[in-house]
């Protein structure tokens, strides 16, 4: 091959390197996503990568196609090692029309396939296509059923991972569905037969890209994925993790690893119990055996009297660890009167007491109680403090409700359309009034929020009754309207607990919500002072004349004392009775300051004035108190405050590194570390960081601390905005709103 030949190629291969060039390779980065050429680079061991097919470009030549030829034709594909064990790869590039499937782009995936079932190796497809390329119309669409063909015939054969990488849509999610192993990204990554603007044309029906395939639909719904990552790194972490638990082929044995028993717990765990019991403390001693059954009745009675607390794992959303919640219930609980004696219920033999511990709002059925009948017999018709009346029994049998008649000692009953009661509630027919029970669990402190508002208008007025219900049967949220934003924000304990809320709203109440960018409560307050500040308002036309002059002082106050108005006229000059004009005046100029935020800490002194016989009234030194101090404001250097929370982190230990990290992104300052007592690896980290960079923090500590670490949190002070960006943003967006307006 001559000289020149050579440096084509090299220049071909370096074409083919940039895929759709540098501006679409940026783009691809500005939404957190690597490139196919990267993500294949990060997957191989270093250097293992053989390409096939680099120069391939597609055959089509309608809609001026032949114009647009890109090297590889939107994929790349060969075979390379993880870890020294050979797989094969293809890899779709979103810079190359999308990602979309021609006719040779399907060939170069089914060579591969057909190589790694021929050397009976793993197949690994890193899917970011948008579909079938429209221009090539069945011929795309052909290479679509090559590659399913392919699927089936590799189905036991050779295990295949798909990762869903990017937005993949028609045909580009059958095939990843068929394979053995399925990973999306998180926020990234879709899967749908067709988009949201279709489904809204043809069933007029809004959903989200996330709602109609995302990441979190197809885990916890469909169940088409089986693993999601938080990016395209931990999604090719994965991947690798994925294959060193299997077999190259079906024709290998799964190699057995070397395994030494080594810090074996359980020893320690019967000690544990054994400090309760000297019958089982002395057969360890003895080593003696110790069996199941024995084991089992010492947890139930140490469950029983409370001194130990039985810890289990599950998911209610993806419904696991239902069955063995239930056995435990069943098996290990105490009986209703062990648990009377233990929560100190002072009640009469034969009286009929029950109580509350969970209330639901169930469609055309209205409010539900569920109770714990702790004494007597119930029947129905019958009066419990003489106002509430059992009209309807039931039996709960999962959501069903059975009718009863009557009920009996330790039985759970639901009471329908009660609204005299609610959760926590003791009712006995000996009380004349209805008792708060404390022994309830109290719920963790809501830790993070979602601006919300209605979609449609009419929606408004129903929409706080509503959520008023949701918070009845779930304590744990938190409702507020923002005052100062006038935002409605809803509170929970995390990103699943928040989208239960909506869902209710839109499948209980028929009330659609979209989520909005969270404007946080900003202050303003000045640095500077202003004497003698001269105000007069005068107004001699259209009616009744109006006149004021007023002088005041302005100056800062500490942090903290929000507002002082001090009255130092002398000698009548402003009769007494327009003084609380003036203050009132001042405290609504305090609403909004010169940079868009409400106005605290400071202090006005109103020092002279002028009033006229006839032109002079309450309502002109109103305005005049308005017109003063937001004249005054100006002049006294603004500047913003944004309140600061004092934060408490529960971490383990091997994490501490990681929030210390995180405090600081977040603008924070740590106050002390201490060992948390009684919990083993486990630390207190106490620290201050600004109230808006509280809103996401929980995702954030899950992230660093594998799930383990929490927080809670209260407002300490307002402190000075110390980031110049943050403030020049805010009231950079502050101007332009007023712009608008």
């Amino acid at each position: 091959m001559s000289k020149k030949n050579i440096e084509q190629l090299h220049q071909k291969i370096k074409q083919a390197h940039l895929g759709g060039g540098e501006k679409r390779i940026a783009k691809q980065h500005e939404k957190k996503k690597l490139t196919a050429r990267e993500r294949i680079d990060y997957l191989l061991d270093e250097g293992s990568f053989e390409e096939i097919g680099i120069l391939v470009t597609h055959r089509t030549t309608d809609f001026g196609m032949q114009e647009q030829k890109y090297y590889g034709d939107g994929v790349v594909t060969g075979y390379g090692t993880i870890n020294g064990r050979l797989v094969y790869v293809f890899a779709q590039d979103f810079t190359v029309f999308g990602g979309a499937l021609s006719e040779t782009h399907a060939e170069k995936i089914c060579k591969v396939m057909d190589l790694a079932v021929k050397t009976g190796a793993p197949m690994i497809g890193l899917n970011d296509s948008g579909g079938a390329r429209i221009q090539e119309g069945v011929k795309s669409l052909g290479g679509y059923a090559d590659i399913f063909h392919r699927n089936v015939k590799a189905s036991g054969v050779i295990p295949q991972i798909s990762a869903i990488m990017g937005p993949c849509a028609g045909g580009a999610v059958y095939s990843p569905a068929m394979t053995d192993f399925t990973i999306m990204v998180e926020d990234t990554s879709y899967m749908f037969v067709t988009g949201p603007n279709v489904v809204k044309t043809v069933t007029n029906e809004n959903v989200t890209s996330e709602e109609l395939g995302g990441a979190s639909t197809h885990s916890t719904k469909s169940g088409v994925t089986h693993l999601t990552a938080n990016s395209d790194i931990t999604c090719l972490e994965d991947i690798k993790k994925l294959i060193s638990y299997m077999p190259q082929n079906n024709k290998q044995k799964v190699e057995k690893l070397p395994f030494e028993l080594k810090d074996e717990i359980r020893e320690k765990l019967l000690e544990t119990l054994a400090d309760f019991d000297d019958a089982l403390m002395e057969k360890i001693i003895e080593d003696v055996p110790t069996s199941t059954e024995e084991v089992y009745e010492n947890l139930k009675k140490d469950i029983a009297s409370n001194k130990i607390v039985e810890v289990l794992t599950g998911s209610a959303e993806n419904e696991t660890g239902i069955r063995r919640l239930l056995k435990s219930i069943r098996h290990d609980c105490p009986s209703h009167e062990e648990t009377i004696k233990r929560n100190g219920f002072k009640i009469t033999n034969n009286v009929s007491c029950i109580q509350v511990f969970k209330t639901n709002f169930i469609p055309h059925r209205g409010k539900q109680s569920i109770a714990r009948v702790w004494s007597g017999e119930l029947e129905e018709g019958s009066s419990l403090q003489n106002s509430i009346r059992l009209q309807n029994l039931f039996s709960l049998k999962g959501k069903e409700f059975v009718k009863i008649s009557k009920a009996k000692a330790g039985d759970i009953i639901g009471l329908s359309r009660i609204e005299a009661i609610n959760t926590g509630d003791l009712i006995s027919d000996e009380e004349k009034e209805v008792k708060k029970s404390h022994d309830l669990p109290i719920p963790p402190q809501p830790i993070y929020a979602k601006a919300v508002r209605t979609i449609k208008r009419e929606d408004d007025v129903k929409l706080s009754e509503s959520l008023k219900e949701i918070l009845e049967t779930d304590s744990s949220y938190l409702i507020e309207r923002n005052t100062v934003t006038q935002q409605l924000l809803v509170w929970g304990q995390g990103e699943i607990h928040l989208r239960a809320a909506l869902n209710k709203l839109k499948n209980n109440y028929n009330i659609e919500t979209k989520e909005e960018k969270i404007s946080f409560a900003f202050n303003e307050t000045i640095q500077g002072s202003v004497s003698e500040h001269i105000t007069t308002h005068k107004k001699q036309s259209g009616g009744a004349g109006q006149y004021a002059r007023i002088v005041i002082d302005v100056k800062p106050l500490p942090r903290g004392e929000y507002f002082k108005f001090e009255n130092k006229i002398v000698g009548g000059v402003i009769p007494k009775t327009y003084i609380p004009s003036v203050e009132k005046g001042c405290k609504e100029s305090m609403q909004k300051g010169p940079l868009g935020f409400p106005v605290v800490d400071i202090q006005v002194t109103l020092k002279d004035g002028k009033t006229h016989d006839v032109d002079s009234n309450s309502n002109s030194f109103h305005i005049a108190g308005t017109k003063a101090l937001r004249e005054t404001l100006q002049n006294c250097k603004p500047i913003l405050l944004e309140p600061y929370h004092k934060v408490r982190f529960l971490i383990p230990s091997q994490y501490i590194n990681n929030i210390y990290t995180l405090v600081t992104s977040k603008r924070g300052m740590i106050k002390d570390n201490q060992p948390k007592e009684g919990w083993a690896g486990f630390e207190v980290l106490a620290a201050e960081i600004p109230g808006c960079e509280i809103l996401s923090l929980i995702i954030d500590i899950k992230g660093l601390t594998e799930g383990l670490g929490s927080f809670e949190h209260e407002f300490e002070r307002m402190q000075t905005v110390q980031n110049k960006q943050l403030s020049d943003s805010l009231i950079s967006e502050f101007s332009s709103k007023e712009k608008e307006g």
